[in-house]
């Protein structure tokens, strides 16, 4: 049987244009790689108000996790509707902007420069609405500022305030509660959304050592029933990026090893060694490396110091033994 030869050339370019699809979907629905620690990096974001020629008061708030180090970042104008907010990144977690003090809840990646953030000014309200993200991270902003139209401030975040009247029984009904419903909320949102699943991982981590970390330091000094505690585990790579991971576990430690209260340096010495065993891979770097250098901001080079000398080798990544021995000795970084 003879064949066509007439129909080569629309089977190739059949074939080519499945190939290119196929690239091309891939391309877009692929899912990202997951951010990571970056030491001395930073994230922008571009605000852009429309329908208001009228100079605007807009600034951030970012608190990065290993140094702690809390920032407020004014915005310079770059025209007469937009403006640039640019923060020391090292840490992938949201921030807060504030937009004539009205704030949006934004996540920065380090080294994203994507961000763009656009509002519409109502003349008639002073208000802003129609607020629209453009950028790598646009889908979890989306997921933030529905979350807040969702549950407004009633929310784990406002939860601290609530322990003033409530006994501990009832406080920790209700934080449950909320956590709850946050995650139904997560879960509702990853069905019919794009949101990475590094982020999915990241939020459902936030929101459990949150709740955790808050029934934990609450109970301090009172008695509570155990069973009223989150039992939450202490090593969890999928929490790698949570704030509150690193609370609960100094917590933890703070109080089923209080040491001897007079003499701080022994807690600490105890504290690391526990978490040297306790931790793995990317947790224990992170924890250990808050932990040393929350002795330097504490004026305790020496301590400081040993414990580096003592820990350095047990790192996993190296980046992070060589942020420490430049904070700690003065050294310069590797080029």
């Amino acid at each position: 049987m003879m064949m066509n030869h007439s129909l080569f050339p629309w089977m190739i370019a059949a074939l080519m244009g499945v190939f290119v699809y196929g690239l091309t979907y891939h391309a877009r629905y692929q899912q990202p790689a997951p951010p990571s620690y970056q030491f001395y990096d930073t994230a922008s974001v571009t605000v852009e108000i429309r329908g208001s020629e009228e100079l605007h008061d807009i600034y951030g708030r970012y608190n990065n996790i290993i140094e702690g180090k809390r920032q407020l970042v004014k915005a310079s104008q770059l025209s007469e509707s937009r403006y640039r907010l640019t923060f020391e990144v090292n840490s992938p977690r949201p921030a807060l902007l504030y937009v004539d003090d009205e704030p949006q809840e934004v996540f920065l990646v380090p080294g994203d420069t994507t961000l763009h953030m656009s509002l519409r000014y109502v003349p008639e309200t002073f208000r802003f609405d129609s607020v629209t993200y453009r950028g790598k991270v646009a889908n979890i902003c989306d997921y933030y500022q529905d979350k807040r139209q969702r549950f407004g401030r009633v929310s784990l975040r406002a939860a601290p305030h609530l322990i003033a009247t409530d006994t501990f029984q009832v406080y920790a009904a209700k934080l449950d509660s909320l956590a709850a419903r946050e995650l139904a909320f997560l879960a509702e949102r990853e069905v019919f959304s794009t949101l990475p699943q590094w982020f999915v991982s990241f939020e459902k981590s936030d929101i459990l050592y949150q709740k955790a970390y808050l029934k934990l330091s609450q109970a301090y000094n009172r008695e509570v029933s155990p069973e009223l505690l989150d039992q939450a585990p202490l090593h969890n790579a999928g929490a790698v990026l949570s704030y509150y991971y690193y609370l609960y576990i100094q917590t933890y430690l703070s109080q089923h090893f209080p040491g001897n209260p007079g003499r701080p340096q022994e807690q600490v010495l105890q504290h690391l060694a526990v978490a040297d065993t306790m931790l793995r891979g990317a947790p224990h770097d992170v924890f250990m490396t808050r932990a040393i250098f929350q002795q330097l901001q504490r004026g305790d080079s020496s301590l400081a110091r040993e414990l580096l000398d003592r820990y350095e080798g047990r790192f996993v990544s190296q980046k992070y033994a060589r942020f420490l021995r430049t904070q700690v000795m003065g050294e310069p970084l590797p080029g």
